[in-house]
C-alpha cells in the first residue's frame, strides 16, 4: 500500500488532534458545571459545616470571645470547635486553626453572624473573587486568540482544587488572585503595589516564601521594604492586642504540623501535593523524622536555587519574567511543608504564564496546551477513583513535570544567550 503524502499525513494529524482537543474541552465543560452543582448539593444536603471554614470560625470566634492570646491552644479550640458544630466534630477531633493571627482579626466580623451564615458570606466573596481572577487572566491573554481564552477559562473551572477550595472555603482562592496581582505588577514594575499584594498574601503564607526571595535577588528594594513595612505594622497592632507570644506559638504551631505523618488534626503528609507527600508515599509514615528533615532540606535549597535563579536573571539567562516567575511559584508549590490538594489551585497561575511564553513556537503549544487540558480529568480522576495514598501521586508528578519543563525551557533560553 502506498504511503500517504507528507501534507496528506499532516493534515490527517491535525484533524486528530483538533478533535481530540474538543472532545478534551467538552469533558472539561461538563466538570465545570459539574463543580458548581456538587457545591450547591452539598450546601443543601447541610454538608458544608465539615469544611476548613468551620477551623477559620473557630479561631475567629475565640478572638470575638476576647480569647487572641490562646488562639493557638488545641484543648481550647477542640471545646470551641464543638460548641460551634452543635456537638459534632471531626474524625481526629478537631480541624485546627492554624493560619496566622491576623487572619483572626481581619475576618472577625463573620463570627458575629452564624456559622451557616457566615458561610454564605464567604460563598458570595469567593464567586467574586472566582470572577476578578478570571476577568483578569482574560485580560492578561488579550493578545491570544478567542478560542484560547475560552479554553484557558473552561480549563481554570473544571481544576479540581477549584471544586475542593469552594466546598471547603478556604484561602486558596485569596492567595491564588494575591499572586496574580503580585504578578502582574511586578511585570509593570508597580514594586509598592506588588509589595502591598505580597502584605495581603500573608493571609496563607506557606507559598509566599520564595516570591519574597526572588524580590531579594531580583533587587527590588521598594518592594521589599513596602512588604516588610506592611508586616512590621501587622506585628505590632497583634502585639499590642494578645502580645509577642503569639507569633511565637503560631511558629511553633507550623513546627508541630509540620512533623506529623499520621493523620492527626486534620493533617497527613500523605494527603498533600507536595514532596514530602511523594517522601511519605514512596518511604511510608515510619520513616516520619527523616522525612520531615529532607523536606526541611528540599526547602532550604529552594530557597537558595531561588535566590541565585533572579540574581542571575538580568544578567546571564535573559529568559523571559514569566518563566522566572512561573518557575518560583512552583517550586513554592512543591517545596512547601504543608500543602493540600486546594492549595495548588496557584498551580494555574505559572501554568497561564508558560504558556503565554510558549504559544509563539506551534509544536510546544500544542503541546503544553494538550497536557494543561488533560490536568483537570487527572486531578478528578485521582481524587476520586485512585484509593488511598496512590491518589496523590498523578497529581504530584504532574506538578512535578510542569516544574522540570519550565526549568528546561529557562536552561535552553539562557543558553542560547551564549550562541554567536
Amino acid at each position: 500500500m502506498k504511503p500517504l503524502p507528507i501534507h496528506a499525513r499532516r493534515a490527517a494529524s491535525f484533524t486528530a488532534t483538533y478533535w481530540a482537543i474538543r472532545i478534551i474541552l467538552i469533558l472539561n465543560s461538563g466538570i465545570a458545571i459539574s463543580t458548581f452543582g456538587l457545591w450547591i448539593i452539598a450546601a443543601a444536603q447541610g454538608l458544608l459545616w465539615r469544611a476548613d471554614f468551620s477551623a477559620y470560625y473557630t479561631g475567629w470566634a475565640m478572638v470575638r470571645d476576647g480569647l487572641g492570646a490562646q488562639l493557638y491552644d488545641f484543648d481550647l479550640q477542640s471545646s470551641y470547635q464543638q460548641q460551634i458544630l452543635g456537638g459534632r466534630s471531626f474524625a481526629d477531633g478537631l480541624l485546627s486553626f492554624i493560619n496566622p493571627p491576623h487572619t483572626a482579626l481581619i475576618f472577625l466580623p463573620l463570627s458575629w453572624l452564624s456559622l451557616s451564615t457566615a458561610y454564605a458570606v464567604w460563598a458570595a466573596f469567593q464567586v467574586s473573587l472566582l470572577i476578578w481572577l478570571l476577568y483578569r487572566f482574560w485580560h492578561f491573554g488579550k493578545h491570544w486568540s478567542l478560542q484560547e481564552r475560552q479554553m484557558m477559562t473552561v480549563t481554570i473551572l473544571a481544576f479540581n482544587p477549584l471544586l475542593q477550595t469552594l466546598l471547603k472555603g478556604n484561602f486558596s482562592l485569596i492567595l491564588l488572585v494575591c499572586l496574580t496581582e503580585f504578578c502582574l505588577a511586578l511585570r509593570s514594575n508597580k514594586q509598592i503595589k506588588a509589595g502591598l499584594w505580597l502584605v495581603i498574601g500573608s493571609l496563607k503564607p506557606q507559598t509566599l516564601v520564595l516570591p519574597g526571595i526572588s524580590l531579594l535577588g531580583a533587587r527590588q528594594w521598594k518592594t521589599v521594604a513596602t512588604s516588610v513595612g506592611g508586616m512590621s505594622i501587622i506585628i505590632i497592632i497583634i502585639d499590642l492586642l494578645w502580645g509577642w507570644h503569639v507569633w511565637i506559638d503560631f511558629v511553633m504551631t507550623l513546627v508541630e504540623i509540620g512533623q506529623i505523618s499520621e493523620q492527626q488534626y486534620g493533617i497527613a503528609a500523605a494527603a498533600m501535593y507536595n514532596f514530602k507527600s511523594l517522601l511519605t508515599i514512596l518511604l511510608g509514615n515510619q520513616a516520619g523524622d527523616s522525612i520531615a528533615i529532607m523536606s526541611v532540606v528540599a526547602l532550604i535549597a529552594s530557597m537558595g536555587f531561588t535566590l541565585w535563579q533572579w540574581s542571575r536573571a538580568t544578567t546571564v539567562l535573559q529568559a523571559p519574567f514569566n518563566l522566572h516567575f512561573a518557575l518560583t511559584i512552583l517550586l513554592s508549590l512543591f517545596t512547601s511543608l504543608h500543602l493540600f490538594p486546594h492549595d495548588t489551585l496557584s498551580a494555574i497561575l505559572p501554568a497561564v504564564l508558560f504558556y503565554d511564553h510558549i504559544r509563539q513556537q506551534p509544536n510546544q503549544r500544542w503541546r503544553l496546551g494538550g497536557f494543561l487540558l488533560i490536568c483537570p480529568l487527572l486531578f478528578l480522576i485521582s481524587y476520586f477513583t485512585i484509593p488511598g495514598k496512590w491518589g496523590n501521586l498523578p497529581p504530584i508528578l504532574t506538578l512535578l513535570a510542569l516544574t522540570i519543563w519550565i526549568a528546561h525551557t529557562i536552561w535552553k533560553a539562557g543558553y542560547a544567550q551564549k550562541t554567536p
